[in-house]
């Protein structure tokens, strides 16, 4: 039975596309064959797992699904694992597929370092979970328990499964940049919660800034000259008195009139 081969080097990591395989003129016993892909066709779309040489027959353990070599298809997303204390990732519930928040703290020591709080990462995709020695928390070890809003696991009696306390989890670049720096370079410690969903979380609103209405500038408003009326004939100095007028005095010439008898 012929197997499919390579042909031509293929790196670690290398999604295999058309005309980088082909079916090969070896013929192998078909037990051996079972080890092997047999169809180059079922080949394709798949991640190696290892560096391929070209002539080289490419068994099952060589290739696999992109999910299956590095969690997750999207090859954009960076892979990152960190430790989180067991009490403090939601008592060792958190599962593959779940998705967290991510939290760093640092407990106070004394006056000069009062403790602090940031959130590292929010709605981050949790991709695999395990236990301090490396090894996968087993779902068919533990029993389902109801809690308050779902089902959450804990391990059968007599089991001797270890809690979970190692978290992988897929995230942009730069959000894998911040855990690094938080848990490696600051010293923070690890806090994980299940996040909430996104239809949950209120996008607080702006309170409006009242805006000051423009001042009026007062206009000047020009004042008329009002002329001293000139007794009529006929009038008197008793009339303006009457009407409230100020009587006009005749021109002396600067000297002070006297006033005679007649």
């Amino acid at each position: 039975m012929r197997v499919a081969v390579a042909l031509e080097n293929m790196e670690p990591y290398s999604i295999i596309s058309p005309g980088q395989v082909q079916l090969g003129s070896e013929e192998i016993p078909e037990a051996e064959a079972r080890e092997y892909y047999q169809k180059p066709e079922n080949l394709l779309g798949k991640m190696t797992t290892r560096f391929i040489k070209a002539g080289a027959k490419i068994s099952l353990a060589d290739a696999d699904l992109i999910e299956n070599v590095r969690y997750v298809e999207d090859m954009g997303l960076e892979i990152v694992s960190f430790p989180a204390v067991f009490n403090e990732m939601v008592a060792g519930q958190v599962r593959p597929g779940h998705k967290v928040n991510i939290y760093g703290y640092q407990q106070r020591t004394g006056e000069d370092r009062l403790g602090d709080l940031v959130l590292v990462a929010s709605r981050v995709w949790v991709v695999d979970v395990r236990t301090a020695g490396g090894d996968p928390i087993s779902e068919e070890e533990e029993a389902p328990q109801q809690q308050a809003g779902g089902f959450l696991s804990v391990p059968r009696a007599g089991t001797g499964a270890q809690p979970a306390s190692v978290l992988t989890v897929a995230a942009a670049p730069e959000m894998v940049q911040d855990i690094i720096r938080a848990f490696g370079a600051a010293g923070y410690t690890a806090w994980v919660t299940l996040a909430p969903s996104s239809e949950s979380v209120k996008t607080p609103v702006a309170t409006p800034t009242p805006t000051a209405l423009p001042t009026a500038t007062p206009t000047a408003t020009p004042l008329t000259s009002v002329s001293t009326p000139t007794p009529g004939a006929g009038q008197t100095t008793s009339d303006w008195e009457t009407s409230g007028a100020t009587p006009m005095l005749p021109d002396t010439g600067g000297e002070t009139p006297v006033l005679g008898d007649d």
